[in-house]
This record gives C-alpha cells, sequence and structure tokens, in this order.
C-alpha cells in the first residue's frame, strides 16, 4: 500500500500581478492507495480572474519542482489536459482541478503542488509498502 499524505495549505503570495482574494487549498489530508492503483488529488480555487491558469508540479526532496500539467479555462477547448500518466480538468463552475495520477507507483512519492498565480497549495505523498520480503517504509 502507498499511503499519499496532503498538507493542507491555503497559502497567498503578495507579487506582482497578484489579485487579492485569489488562493488554492488542496485536501484531504491522507489517502491510502494499493500500488498500481489511480489516486486523484484535490486542488480547489478561488479567483477573481475570469481565465485563470493553474499548474501541478511535482517535487522530489532536495530537487527543484517539475512542471507536470497546466489547466486554463478555454472556451474552444474541453480545459481537460494530459500528459503521460497524469491528467487534471479545470472544473471552473466548482472551482477545482483536481490531478488524476495513474497506476501509482513508489517512484510517483513526492511533494505535489498546485498553483494558481502567484498562489501554491501542496500534497505530499509517502509511501509504505508491504510484501513477502517484510515492510518498507519511505
Amino acid at each position: 500500500m502507498i499511503t499519499i499524505t496532503c498538507q493542507r495549505t491555503q497559502q497567498q503570495f503578495i507579487q506582482t500581478g497578484f489579485v487579492e482574494g485569489d488562493s488554492v487549498f488542496q485536501s484531504p489530508l491522507e489517502v491510502t492507495v494499493s500500488e498500481g492503483h489511480d489516486v486523484l488529488l484535490q486542488c480547489n480555487f478561488t479567483t477573481t480572474t475570469s481565465g485563470p491558469y493553474l499548474f501541478w508540479c511535482r517535487q522530489y526532496p532536495n530537487q527543484p519542482p517539475q512542471h507536470i500539467l497546466t489547466a486554463y479555462k478555454s472556451p474552444a477547448e474541453k480545459n481537460t489536459f494530459t500528459s503521460g500518466k497524469f491528467s487534471t480538468i479545470l472544473l471552473d463552475h466548482d472551482k477545482t482541478v483536481p490531478l488524476k495520477i495513474e497506476a501509482v507507483s513508489l517512484q510517483d512519492r513526492a511533494v505535489y503542488h498546485c498553483a494558481l498565480r502567484p498562489t501554491l497549495g501542496q500534497s505530499c505523498i509517502s509511501g509504505d509498502t508491504r510484501s513477502d520480503r517484510g515492510a518498507h517504509t519511505y
């Protein structure tokens, strides 16, 4: 089993272009999934922008964040975005942009950031696997 732990954060950063009231919020705090199964990481957002851009990034310990996906509101598209085993959809009416990770493996253990210019939330993935060779905690 792989345990996915989310740190419930709501952060706002004052930067150039920041709009007061823009924020992201990630939950739940923990999800346990069997290796090979899919998982959904939730990210809710608030914004006063009519065309929001949201980003999902993955960060391994002692490494810079790596961009996974960008989601944006587009009248010409379905607002669904895919990259390898990762996919997301921008649900503007619900103000959410969930990240689906297909076939979760130990290599997916990292901190997952959901960002809305310029706010940031994060979910962290940790693993606990059991096999006939014993328990391994990460």
